[in-house]
C-alpha cells in the first residue's frame, strides 16, 4: 500500500510496508571476500524495497535490523555506499539459506541402497511417490539429490520425509558462502602475514614480528620432504598462473568422488559445471587461497605460500551442500592430506558433517575459516551464533580466526572461546587473483535523464531514462521508462551498451534491479529481459540461472527468488543478479548487451523496473598474472593449511592429531586473542617446525675424570666411573658412565 503526496513528483511515494530483504549466495570475488563465496557461481543477494519511493524508511529500517544477523557469512563488502546499504537491508529478518526446492535425502540402507540396482529402482519409486524428482545420486553415501514437484515448500516436504521408514534423515540443500571481505586497494606490497617488519601495507602500518615467522621456519624446511596436497574447495583455480603452474596438483590419473577413474583432470574437478577444468567463471576467492597455501618461492614473480612446495588440487563447488559433499569425497578419493574451507553458513547439515567425518577416517585435517559477522561487518560470537563447517564438533577441524598487522583481533572476525582454535593474520592479504573488470556503471556521473554516453535507445517511443533518488541507498538508476507512473501501453523498447572485449577466459555479469509491475504467476505481462550479442548486431536473450530459460523478470519473479510464500502484490521487489556467467559463444571482441522493457496494453499503474551497479568482470587462467588484496576469515584459513602443508611437508611421518597438536600448541599468546579462542594464540611457523625437528647429537663431552689419575710406568690405564655427556638438537642431553675397570697400558 502506497500514499501519494499531495504534490511533488510522482517517484515520491511513501513507504508504508517495507517487505522481507533477503540474500542468495555470494561467491567472490569466495572466498570469499567469505571461506569462500559463487564467488563462485551465479550468485545473487535479494530482496525487497518499496516502490517509486525515498528510501528514508528503509534508512531507519536498516538500524534496526543490524541486530537481526545474517545467516551467511559475508563474501563481498559493498563498492558503493548505495550497495553497501542495499547489503545491509538484505539482513532483515531470516532468510532463505538453501538452493530453492532442492533436498538432500539419505536412505536407509536396510531399506534402499543406490549401489544395487534394486535400490536406485527402490529409490526413483520412492520419488514419484512423494512426487520429487531424482537431480542426482551420491550412491557411495546413499544419498540422493532430489527437487520438489508439487506445491509444497521445502520444510514442509522435510517434514513429511523425516517420517517416512526408508529416511536416515533429510535437509534441505543448504548453501555455504565465502569468508572474504573484499577490497579495490591492489598494491604490490610485502607480504606482512609472513614477514612483519612494521611496514606500512595498504596504507595500514603493522608492528614488528606480528607475523607467522614463515621466513625463519623455512630456513628449518620448505616441507621439501614430501609433496603435501592441499584441496582448496573454492570458487576455482587459475593454474596457469606463474605463481601457481609449478605447483598444483597433477591430476592425470585422477578419479570421481566414487573412486571411479576419470582419466586426465586439470590440477582438479569442477563440482559448479560437471567438467574437469576447475577455472573460475565468476570470483578469484579461491585464488586468494590457493596463492597464500603455496605459491612459489624463488620464481622472480610476485608472491610466497607458506608452503612452497605443497601442491593445491583446485576443487570448484556451487557454494551448496550437494556439490560440497562430491568435492571432499574427491579429495578423499585422490589423496589430499589438507582441506581449506574458506566458506560457511549458520545452518547445521549433517551431510556436511559426516563428509568431514570421512575425510577424518582418511587421515585429513579440514582448515575452517570462523567467519565474518554479518552484514554489519562486525565479528560474532560463535559460542552463540553457530557458523558451520568451522563449528563442527570433530578434532580433524582447524578454526580460525584472523588477526590484523598488529596482532588484534580483526574487527570483522568471529570468536568462539570454545568454537575457534587459533588466529591467523587476515586483513591486507596479497595474493594471486584471476579478474579483471571490463565496466562498472552505477550512473551516478550521468546527469538525469540522460543515459550513459555510447549507450544506445532502441525501439518506437523509448523512455528508458537515469532517474536520481536523491537518497544514499540508490542514488541514480536507470529505468525502462521516465515517468513510469503508470507507464506506457505496448511497449518494446531497449538500451544497448557500448562493445567490449571479452575474449580469453571466463567472464560474469551483475546488477541490482528492482520492478513493480502487472503481477501475473502464469505468463508474462509487462517485464525487463537481458540479451547479448557477440557481434554488437544480432541479439539473442541470455539464459536465466536460476530457471533455464530465456533472462526475464517482473515483480513476481523477484518474490519467487526472494523466497516469499505465499507470493503476494503488496510492495515491489529488489534482486541482485550475481555473478553471472556469460555463455562462450558471447566471449568475443564485439559483446554488448541490451537490457529490453516490454508492457502488455493494460494494468499499468506502476513503477516498472530499474537496473543499477551494472559490472561485467573477466576472468583469465592465471596467465595475465595479477595480484590483489582481500581481507576475512577466509584469508586466514590458508595461512593455516599452509602451515599444516609445511609441516606435513617437513614430517611426512607424523599423524593428523600430531600435525593438529603441532599447530594448536605452537602459536604466540595475545592478549588479544584471550577469551577469543580456544588456544589464544596465532599460528607461528617457526616454532611448529622447531618443535618437531627430527633430533640428533650435537656434541659429546667428558664431565667426569677417571677415578685414578696418576700411573707407574707398565700400571693398566682405569677408566671406571669416566662420565660422557651427550647432547642433541633439541637441547636434551644423556648421560653415560662407562664402567670397564682397566684397559691395556703403556710400555
Amino acid at each position: 500500500m502506497y500514499i501519494k503526496p499531495i504534490a511533488g513528483n510522482a517517484r515520491q511515494f511513501i513507504k508504508i510496508k517495507i517487505k522481507k530483504i533477503n540474500m542468495k549466495k555470494i561467491l567472490v570475488s569466495i572466498l570469499i571476500s567469505g571461506l569462500l563465496v559463487n564467488p563462485f557461481l551465479v550468485l545473487g543477494q535479494y530482496g525487497n524495497a518499496n516502490d517509486q519511493g525515498q528510501k528514508f524508511e528503509l534508512s531507519q529500517k536498516i538500524n534496526s535490523d543490524l541486530q537481526i544477523k545474517n545467516q551467511m557469512d559475508l563474501g563481498l563488502a559493498a563498492k558503493t555506499n548505495a550497495s553497501a546499504i542495499k547489503n545491509k537491508a538484505n539482513a532483515d529478518l531470516q532468510k532463505q539459506n538453501y538452493v530453492p526446492g532442492e533436498i538432500l535425502v539419505k536412505f536407509k540402507s536396510s531399506k534402499v541402497n543406490l549401489q544395487t540396482a534394486g535400490g536406485r529402482t527402490a529409490a526413483l519409486n520412492f520419488s514419484h511417490a512423494k512426487l520429487l524428482e531424482k537431480k542426482e545420486d551420491l550412491g557411495k553415501n546413499n544419498i540422493s539429490v532430489l527437487t520438489i514437484k508439487d506445491a509444497k515448500t521445502v520444510e514442509q516436504k522435510i517434514t513429511e520425509l523425516k517420517n517416512d521408514p526408508n529416511v536416515e534423515y533429510a535437509e534441505p540443500n543448504y548453501k555455504r558462502y565465502p569468508a572474504i571481505i573484499d577490497t579495490d586497494d591492489t598494491y604490490k606490497t610485502n607480504l606482512w602475514g609472513l614477514d612483519n617488519i612494521g611496514q606500512t601495507v595498504n596504507t595500514v602500518t603493522g608492528i614488528n614480528d606480528a607475523d607467522i615467522d614463515a621466513p625463519e621456519a623455512w630456513a628449518i624446511n620448505e616441507g621439501a620432504n614430501g609433496q603435501i596436497i592441499v584441496a582448496v574447495i573454492d570458487s576455482g583455480v587459475a593454474y596457469n598462473h606463474p605463481d601457481l603452474v609449478a605447483n598444483m596438483w597433477d591430476g592425470s590419473n585422477c578419479k570421481d568422488e566414487d573412486g571411479n577413474v576419470l582419466g586426465g583432470c586439470q590440477h582438479g574437478f569442477d563440482y559448479e559445471d560437471n567438467d574437469k577444468m576447475p577455472l573460475p567463471t565468476s570470483s578469484s576467492h579461491g585464488m586468494y587461497i590457493a596463492g597464500t597455501i603455496a605459491a612459489a618461492k624463488n620464481n622472480d614473480k610476485g608472491i610466497i605460500g607458506v608452503a612452497p612446495n605443497a601442491r593445491i588440487m583446485a576443487i570448484k563447488f556451487g557454494l551448496d551442500i550437494a556439490s560440497e559433499i562430491k568435492a571432499i569425497d574427491f579429495a578423499i578419493q585422490n589423496g589430499a592430506k589438507i582441506i581449506n574451507a574458506s566458506f560457511g553458513g549458520d545452518t547445521f547439515s549433517q551431510f556436511e558433517y559426516d563428509a568431514i567425518n570421512r575425510f577424518k577416517s582418511a587421515g585429513g585435517i579440514f582448515v575452517a575459516a570462523a567467519g565474518n559477522g554479518g552484514l554489519d561487518q562486525i565479528g560474532d560470537n560463535n559460542e552463540n551464533t553457530h557458523h558451520y563447517p568451522s563449528d563442527y564438533n570433530l578434532d580433524n577441524i582447524i578454526s580460525v580466526a584472523a588477526t590484523d598487522q598488529n596482532d588484534n583481533l580483526a574487527p570483522f572476525s568471529n570468536y568462539g572461546a570454545n568454537s575457534i582454535d587459533v588466529a591467523a593474520p587476515g586483513t591486507n592479504i596479497y595474493s594471486t587473483i584471476a579478474d579483471s573488470p571490463v565496466m562498472f556503471e552505477n550512473f551516478e556521473s550521468i546527469a538525469t535523464p540522460d543515459v550513459p554516453s555510447g549507450w544506445i535507445k532502441g525501439g518506437t517511443n523509448n523512455k528508458w531514462a537515469t532517474y536520481n533518488f536523491n537518497d544514499n541507498v540508490w542514488g541514480k538508476v536507470m529505468y525502462g521508462q521516465v515517468p513510469s507512473f503508470p507507464y506506457d501501453n505496448n511497449a518494446n523498447t531497449t538500451i544497448t551498451s557500448p562493445t567490449y572485449d571479452l575474449i580469453a577466459g571466463e567472464a560474469s555479469m551483475d546488477f541490482w534491479t528492482k520492478c513493480d509491475t502487472e503481477y501475473i504467476t502464469t505468463g508474462w505481462a509487462d517485464y525487463m529481459q537481458l540479451e547479448y550479442s557477440a557481434d554488437g548486431v544480432n541479439f539473442f536473450p541470455a539464459i536465466d540461472p536460476f530457471f533455464g530459460e530465456e533472462f526475464r523478470w517482473d515483480e513476481p519473479t523477484l518474490d519467487l527468488l526472494n523466497g516469499e510464500n505465499p507470493l503476494n502484490n503488496t510492495n515491489g521487489s529488489i534482486f541482485h543478479y550475481e555473478n553471472v556467467s556469460i555463455p562462450a559463444q558471447y566471449l568475443t571482441n564485439n559483446f554488448k548487451f541490451q537490457f529490453r522493457w516490454v508492457t502488455n496494453a493494460s494494468d499499468n499503474n506502476y513503477d516498472g523496473c530499474l537496473v543499477d551497479d551494472i559490472k561485467i568482470t573477466k576472468f583469465s587462467d592465471g596467465s595475465d598474472e595479477k595480484y590483489g588484496y582481500a581481507n576475512g576469515t577466509s584469508m586466514a584459513a590458508p595461512h593455516v593449511a599452509g602451515l599444516a602443508a609445511l609441516i606435513w611437508g617437513y614430517r611426512p611421518d607424523l599423524t593428523l592429531p600430531q600435525v593438529r597438536d603441532v599447530i594448536l600448541n605452537t602459536g604466540d599468546l595475545l592478549p588479544s586473542l584471550d577469551g577469543k579462542t580456544f588456544t589464544g594464540k596465532r599460528i607461528n611457523a617457526q616454532k611448529a617446525l622447531q618443535s618437531v625437528a627430527p633430533i640428533s647429537l650435537t656434541s659429546i663431552a667428558i664431565a667426569t675424570p677417571a677415578t685414578k689419575l696418576t700411573y707407574a710406568v707398565g700400571d693398566s690405564l682405569d677408566i671406571s666411573g669416566l662420565t660422557v655427556i651427550g647432547t642433541y638438537s633439541d637441547n636434551s642431553t644423556t648421560t653415560e658412565t662407562i664402567t670397564a675397570t682397566n684397559i691395556t697400558g703403556f710400555d
